[in-house]
This record gives structure tokens, sequence and C-alpha cells, in this order.
């Protein structure tokens, strides 16, 4: 091992130099983590219990829901979603290209008024689609009902992570041939820690156990992200891959993440040309990934160690990082971000020993920004 390589590690580390060696040395071993410090998607919490709340856009599209289907002068029409619509809103309905505005709703009844602009009214048939295309205001116009979009709250937790460094006096006290064994294996349990951080945002429940002592433990994104769920069914296809993605990026950002194991990985990447696809070094953490041009925006695609097995090694995660946040634990003037602590050992102890430490949490925004794509074994 090269000496250099543990320099970094022979100093005092508060927070923000901790963050920085993390973000550099250990982004290998916890990409996601590293990404989210390394772009600055942090915000501190004052209390152990983290609740937000998700909400995306309502939806703008419904069908008919009428086997028999209207005639041109049917006025209360039954849909799929009647949330849809509130009275004053134009229709567009796109087989026929007519314009109706919506009078009224009860439920999934909606009562409108016909041709409301210069293309006569047509019959129409069952699962026609319907888009609402915003209000037409008269003048003079009070305000139109709100629609309301659907809220959950959603709760996390600060999870605290350590990883302790020991050696004899003796030792510590050592020069060896190679390096300085503290600092050694300060940067050992570096990685330690990052794999402990990373594992907990991949696949950590959120939960807080008081039996007895409290511990807690935070959320992981593979147990929130279950809106946008696909089964490759052991063979993906371009098309069936495009299919998912449609989905997961209709909501969020046009900037998403891919996490995968390396064999999942190289099936994805196989599906894309080389002038589909870029391969990108990231500026922040060091990574190398390639990035997908998709329809929708950009996938980053990134390979993670800990997709590993005969389920996670065989998944997608696609991850919206602008929904995602590091949740460190910060509050009375105490600051619980990843931090080294020095000399940590019983006092008369013919020993030496350290401690990484940080107590923070993950929160992922909306479910239906991320998604993941199970069983993926060969490319079709």
């Amino acid at each position: 091992m090269n000496p250099n390589t543990t320099l970094a590690f022979g100093g005092v580390m508060y927070p923000d130099v901790a963050q920085e060696i993390f973000i550099n040395v250990a982004a290998k071993d916890a990409p996601l983590t590293a990404i989210l410090l390394g772009t600055q998607r942090e915000r501190e919490t004052n209390r152990p219990e983290i609740n937000w709340y998700g909400q995306s856009l309502s939806s703008r599209t419904t069908q008919i829901n009428n086997g028999a289907g209207y005639a041109a002068g049917a006025t209360v029409l039954a849909v799929d979603d009647g949330t849809v619509f509130v009275a004053g809103d134009l229709i567009h309905v796109e087989r026929t290209n007519e314009l109706m505005k919506v009078v009224s709703i009860a439920v999934n009844d909606v009562t409108v008024t016909r041709s409301f602009g210069s293309v006569a009214a047509a019959a129409l048939v069952d699962d026609d689609y319907l888009l609402n295309i915003g209000p037409a205001k008269k003048e003079g116009d009070t305000n139109a009902d709100m629609r309301t979009n659907a809220t959950t709250k959603y709760t996390s937790y600060t999870q605290i992570f350590q990883r302790s460094v020991q050696l004899t006096g003796t030792l510590d006290a050592s020069v060896t041939n190679t390096e300085q064994e503290r600092a050694r294996l300060r940067k050992e349990q570096m990685h330690e820690i990052a794999r402990d951080m990373e594992l907990a945002a991949l696949y950590s429940n959120p939960g807080e156990y008081s039996t007895g002592e409290v511990r807690r433990s935070t959320s992981g994104i593979m147990s929130f992200a279950t809106a946008n769920v696909a089964d490759a069914n052991g063979t993906l296809t371009k098309a069936e891959f495009l299919d998912f993605l449609s989905t997961v990026f209709a909501k969020g950002s046009q900037n998403k993440i891919g996490f995968a194991g390396p064999a999942v990985a190289a099936i994805i990447t196989s599906l894309w040309s080389s002038t589909e696809r870029t391969t990108v070094q990231s500026t922040v953490v060091g990574l190398i990934f390639q990035r997908i041009a998709t329809p929708w925006g950009n996938l980053d695609l990134i390979v993670n160690p800990h997709m590993t097995g005969t389920t996670h090694g065989l998944e997608l995660l696609v991850v919206d990082p602008d929904e995602c946040e590091v949740r460190p634990l910060v509050g009375n003037g105490k600051d619980r971000r990843l931090k080294l602590l020095e000399d940590t050992q019983a006092k008369g102890t013919d020993a030496a020993e350290d401690s990484w430490f940080a107590e923070l949490g993950f929160t992922w925004g909306n479910p239906d920004a991320h998604g993941i794509l199970s069983n993926i074994q060969v490319a079709g």
C-alpha cells in the first residue's frame, strides 16, 4: 500500500474534514451516500424522528368509463377518475380534438358543455382519453375551486453509526516499514462505516425500538421506492426498459441515477449503442458511470458493490437525487455528523482508541420519483 494514501488520516477530523475525506476516499464503497453528500443534498435535523410529506402534481388525464360510449349530444360522462377536473376546466378529447367545459363533478360523473371550441361534438367511445388543459376563465369571474393534491406523511429516523479504531500503546508508538499504523486503521474503519451507512441507505427499514434501550433505524430507499416496480422476467429488452423508464421519469427531475451490480449494469449497457451513452467521470466524487440519453432525461448508471445476491444482484434501482437528503442530527450546540472522536480509550488503559461516529438518517421525497426493475438476467 502506498504510504501517501493514509496521510489524510493522521490529523484531527471534524465533520467538514471527515465529510470531504469520505467523499474522496470512500465513494466507491458508498456511491449513493457519497453523491448525496458531495452534491450538498444534506439538511440538518434537530430531532431523531424525521417527518416529511410526499406530494406530486395532480394527474391531467383520465378515460371514458362506459362500454357503450356516448352520443355526440351526451353531457354527463362517466370517467375513470373525476378528481382530475374541477368546474371550469377544459377537456381535450384526444381522439376527436373536441373541447368540452366542465360544469360540475359528482364523484366520477362529469357534467360538461359539449363543443366548447370550434370543433363539433362527436360520439365518444369507451376508454377515450380525456386531457385536462386547464380553465378558460370568464371576465370578472371568481376564484375557481382548488384542486388538492394528495399528500402522504412519511417517517424516518436518525441512526447511530460507530466504528472503533483500536491498537496497543506499543503499536501506536512504533514506526512500521510501510506506514503509520493508527492512520492506516483509521482509513480502514472509515471504509467500514461508509459501507454501514450505504447499506442502511439501501436496505434499512425505519423503526424506533425502546424495549430496554432506545435504538433507531433509518429509512432505506429499497423499502421506500415501491410506487414504480417492474419485473423483467429474466430477459430485459430495450423496449421493456424504455417503458419502465417512461414511468419513472414521469415524476420528479430529468436527471436520475441508476444503481446496479456489475452484471446488471453490463446487461443494461449492452442495450444501448455507443452513440446513445457516454462514459463520464464525476468531478464531485470521482466515480465513473455510463450516462444514457433517454427521451425523458439522462440516466447515470453506476455500479453499486452492495447490490449482490439472487435478489438485489438482479435489480436496477433508479433514484431521483433531487428528492433525497442526508439528515444529520445537529442541535443544542452538538454536531453529530460524521467525525473522528480521538482517544476514546478508558482512562489508564495502555492502548490507543479512536471512534468514527455519526448519527444521521435518510429521506427520499416522493416514492413515485424512484423505481426498481427486478429479475434482470440477460439482455433480449
